[in-house]
């Protein structure tokens, strides 16, 4: 026999395992049948392991996961010229711990080991063999770089990703004048329907014939200045009337009076009214139109109570 020869791989990845034992045997042992749920009854034991037989030699793998035993590693004595060939893969021979400077039995740490040996090896023997993850985590065993092969499969892939991209730009170019065209077109159909149906609108035609509809953004400045303009002479015409509730003393201070059967007259004095407004404002703090109930004020009720309390010495003025 002339040369073992072989590699070892993740499964999972492909990616190659460096700085494994790889050890050879001249055996004519034979693993227990796997089969039919036979090798979850299967250990291997330290006595498995001195019946391999003899052992023809051993070699540590590189860093692509490849392994050779040659011509000259398989010559000693003892050894047949076709051995019946089983291969063990063993873990690295790492220390337990600090205080236990050795390393775990061959049997503890066999990786793989052939079903059955290779009866009659020919002068040139190769091996494949792929290990799971799981058992490289176990024994913290670390990777190795993409083998020579995928790196090979790696550039033949990104050169195809670059055909790819080239051909897709090439018929972009190609493809450029007509997709224009049609871009053209549809551009001017949809201007076109644009123009015809400009006055189609949800709005019932009242609103739309409104002074104060915009149908352009544009004039949204000159809407806004006629509306305040509108407003303005409007509020030039306006005749308001001002309610107050004020009491027979109040009437009196300003000039009015009630008669007997309730009607208010008298004629009303602008500047007492306008003393009396600033009195009442000073009284309440404030003089507003419009009451506004915030956070901590009186009850609904209270305030119910108030401001529609029966008093026959207040009446109302308009």
């Amino acid at each position: 026999m002339r040369k073992i020869h072989g590699r070892i791989l993740v499964k999972e990845t492909n990616a190659p395992i460096p700085n494994l034992v790889v050890a050879a045997f001249d055996s004519e042992l034979r693993l227990p049948n796997i089969k039919d749920g036979g090798k979850d009854n299967f250990r291997i034991t330290a006595q498995f392991i001195q019946q391999l037989g003899k052992r023809i030699g051993s070699v540590i793998t590189d860093k692509l996961g490849n392994f050779l035993l040659g011509h000259t590693d398989l010559q000693f004595e003892g050894v047949e010229s076709r051995p019946d060939l089983i291969l063990v893969v063993f873990a690295p021979e790492d220390t337990l711990d600090d205080l236990h400077p050795f390393p775990l039995p061959p049997e503890k740490r066999v990786l793989y080991i052939s079903t059955v040996p290779r009866d009659d090896a020919g002068s040139e023997e190769a091996y494949m063999i792929r290990l799971r993850q799981k058992q490289l985590e176990k024994f913290q065993i670390a990777i190795g770089v993409i083998s020579a092969e995928n790196e090979t499969d790696s550039l033949q892939l990104l050169n195809a990703i670059e055909r790819s991209y080239a051909l897709t730009d090439k018929m972009q170019e190609k493809l450029s004048p007509r997709i224009r065209f049609h871009l053209e077109k549809a551009t001017e159909l949809k201007k076109e329907v644009k123009e015809k149906f400009s006055n189609f609108s949800t709005l019932r035609s009242s609103l739309r014939d409104h002074p104060l509809f915009i149908s352009d953004k544009k004039s949204l400045p000159q809407v806004h200045k006629t509306v305040i303009n509108d407003g303005l002479s409007r509020l030039k015409d306006y005749q308001g009337s001002l309610q107050l509730s004020l009491t027979t003393e109040q009437l009196k201070s300003i000039g009015l009076e009630t008669s007997d059967n309730g009607k208010i007259k008298g004629e009303v004095k602008s500047a007492a009214l306008l003393e009396l407004m600033k009195k009442l404002s000073t009284e309440s703090g404030d003089l507003d139109l419009i009451r506004v109930r915030e956070a901590g004020d009186k009850s609904a009720e209270e305030l119910w109570n108030k401001y529609t309390k029966k008093n026959e010495d207040v009446v109302d003025v308009d």
